[in-house]
């Protein structure tokens, strides 16, 4: 079983059969958990908008940062600090780091009940297609080529309307891999803006497995 549950921005809860996991939570309200579950909680990088030290009131098991993250309040024994391009097995968890062409990492996760991806500011961060817009792209398709041909039970993927082509970074990571459900997330829009933007966009056409 895998549950979905966005929450705020590029935060989300997912609730397998062995376990809770928190991704980015800095906005919003946690949703109500179970008590027979542990809690693993995941923070990409340090922006505000990902990272907020408010998690380390949660009774989780464990925390698994990027290794950017190293404020006081990150010095704990229950904390795992992932370097990029690392990869950690964790009570029945694969994780890997990939390397963000912003800030810290994206997660790659593999679960009994299917792999993740949550991409953090991973992204192909397509502002005007200027010169500085194509290393970016370079660097995220190098990213992606490491995951070539994984399969996702679901991914977690920007889709940001403040760029000129915030569809990109999803069509590129579906020429990678493959997801039964993506979560366009980061949008600095309304929920209906974005689904409107989607049902227009022709880059999204035929992209058929998008969930909100």
């Amino acid at each position: 079983m895998m549950n979905i549950t966005p929450i705020a921005h590029s935060s989300f809860l997912i609730e397998t059969s062995e376990r809770y996991l928190l991704f980015d939570w800095a906005m919003g309200s946690l949703p109500a958990m179970g008590s027979d579950k542990p809690l693993y909680v995941f923070v990409s990088h340090s922006h505000f908008d990902h990272y907020d030290p408010k998690i380390f009131s949660l009774h989780a098991e464990k925390f698994i940062l990027s290794d950017e993250i190293n404020d006081s309040l990150a010095r704990r024994d229950d904390v795992i600090h992932l370097h990029v391009h690392q990869s950690i097995s964790i009570d029945g968890m694969r994780i890997m780091a990939l390397a963000s062409n912003d800030l810290g990492c994206a997660f790659v996760i593999d679960t009994k009940d299917g792999s993740i991806y949550h991409a953090g500011d991973l992204n192909n961060w397509w502002w005007d297609g200027d010169e500085e817009d194509r290393k970016l792209a370079d660097f995220y398709h190098r990213e992606l080529s490491l995951i070539k041909g994984k399969h996702f039970a679901c991914a977690m993927i920007p889709y940001d309307l403040r760029i000129k082509q915030p569809d990109y970074g999803i069509k590129d990571f579906l020429q990678y891999c493959t997801a039964e459900r993506i979560y366009p997330m980061h949008w600095n829009a309304s929920r209906q803006e974005v689904m409107q933007r989607i049902k227009t966009d022709p880059v999204m056409k035929g992209i058929q497995n998008v969930y909100f």
